[in-house]
């Protein structure tokens, strides 16, 4: 019954203007690769609650910049965003945290150096 009150609104350009309208975002995937949502949310200032499946750990700072919760464990789920609606307060401090990790761990800038790293040392190990 969730298409009587979602929109489904295939694909957007304009994801950032829609974050600005958000309080939390929330990803309860069971698999995930690198969350490229959950980065531009964290970017955009929001605490996010997502599963702890794939590359989510390694961007969610569980308990600072938002939660995580066992892949498939809607009561748990459901728990922490009831947490995060209750408190106006925990909600802006994780969603600084958040803003403040991904420009600190995942700017293009930070990327670019470990991929330029990363590189170098695959080359190193080529010339050996």
């Amino acid at each position: 019954g969730v298409e009587k009150i979602t929109i489904f609104t295939g694909y957007r350009t304009d994801v950032s203007r829609l974050l600005r309208g958000m309080d939390i975002f929330a990803l309860p995937s069971e698999v995930e690769g690198q969350p490229v949502s959950i980065m531009e949310a964290m970017h955009a200032g929001l605490p996010v609650v997502a599963a702890r499946a794939g590359g989510i750990p390694e961007v969610v700072a569980s308990g600072e910049t938002g939660f995580l919760c066992e892949p498939g464990n809607l009561d748990e789920l459901c728990h922490t965003l009831i947490r995060l609606v209750e408190s106006h307060e925990l909600r802006q401090k994780m969603g600084l945290a958040g803003r403040e990790r991904i420009q600190h761990h995942f700017s293009a800038e930070r990327m670019t150096r470990r991929f330029e790293g990363l590189y170098e040392r695959c080359l190193n190990k080529k010339k050996i």
